[in-house]
C-alpha cells in the first residue's frame, strides 16, 4: 500500500502500486489483508495510471473497510486479479451513447 486519502470522514482512496494488474474500465478486483477476508472494490483509478486505487466506503459493522483504513505505506494487503463484465464490447462502444448508473446500500 502506498497510500491512503481522505475524501470525507467514512469515505477513502486507497493506493497501491499496480504491478502490472491489467484490467477492463468496470471491472473490480477483490481486496483485503493477507490471512483476511477479501472483498470486491471497484477501481478507482484509470487504466493507464501507474497505481490503482479503489474508493472504500467505511462500514461501521464491516470488517474489511475498516482494517483497509488503519494500513499504513508500506503495509502488505492482499490484491486478486480484476474480474466482472460491467464491461463495454469494443465492436459496440461507437454504436450508441451508454449511460452507467451505480448505486450503494445505505448502511
Amino acid at each position: 500500500m502506498t497510500e491512503i486519502r481522505s475524501i470525507s470522514n467514512s469515505v477513502y482512496v486507497l493506493c497501491f502500486e499496480r504491478k502490472n494488474i491489467h484490467f477492463i474500465p468496470g471491472q473490480h478486483i477483490n481486496v483485503g489483508l493477507p490471512g483476511e477476508e477479501e472483498r470486491p472494490y471497484s477501481i478507482y483509478s484509470g487504466y493507464s495510471e501507474e497505481h490503482l486505487e479503489i474508493l472504500v466506503k467505511e462500514i461501521v459493522q464491516g470488517n474489511i473497510s475498516r482494517k483497509l483504513k488503519l494500513v499504513e505505506p508500506g503495509d502488505l494487503i492482499t490484491v486478486d486479479m480484476p474480474n466482472g463484465y460491467f464491461t463495454i464490447e469494443e465492436e459496440r462502444k461507437d454504436e450508441v451513447p451508454f449511460w452507467f448508473i451505480g448505486t450503494g446500500k445505505r448502511i
